[in-house]
Order: structure tokens, then sequence, then C-alpha cells
């Protein structure tokens, strides 16, 4: 199994290789307040940032890529607003 997994990697395009990051360090946060404050992420180890689908818009995503960082977006999901229907249908 090891033996496969080695393959598969080396097999991998380099380039693709080089855009994983060895450790994802996000914030989740909005990234404004440290625009606002002329700040950069990356200058705290930030390489991440985990944004609301609510506070997500095209302009974000493009700032927060062109200064190098990955983008997710939070949805809440099983957050307990859902009443009983969790325990109805587990």
């Amino acid at each position: 199994m090891k033996t496969a997994l080695a393959l598969l990697l080396l097999a991998a395009p380099a380039h693709a290789q080089l855009e994983i990051p060895a450790m994802i360090r996000g914030t989740y946060a909005h990234p404004q307040e440290f625009w606002n404050n002329g700040a950069r992420l990356d200058e705290y180890g930030i390489n991440a940032v985990c944004v609301h689908t609510g506070g997500l818009n095209s302009a974000t995503v493009a700032r927060a890529r062109a200064e190098g960082y990955q983008v997710y977006a939070e949805f809440a999901t099983l957050n307990g607003e859902y009443g009983d229907k969790l325990y109805k249908h587990p």
C-alpha cells in the first residue's frame, strides 16, 4: 500500500504537488478587518481563509487568491436549527 501511494505521488504533475501546502493554517473569519488595517494574512502565518457563504463575494475571493490564500466556504450544516429532525432521521 505504501508503495502504491508513493508511486501515485511521483506520478502526479510537479505543479500539482507544489500547490498543496505542507499545512493549512487558516482563519475562520472574513479577512476584511486585516485588510482594512493594511495587514496581510501571511504576515501572521495564515495561508487560507474560511468565510461564511453569506460573506463571500467575487472581490473577496479574487483578493484572497491574489495574495496566495486558499479560500474555503463555510456553511451551516447540522447546527441544531433543524428541530428534532436529526433525532427522527439519524
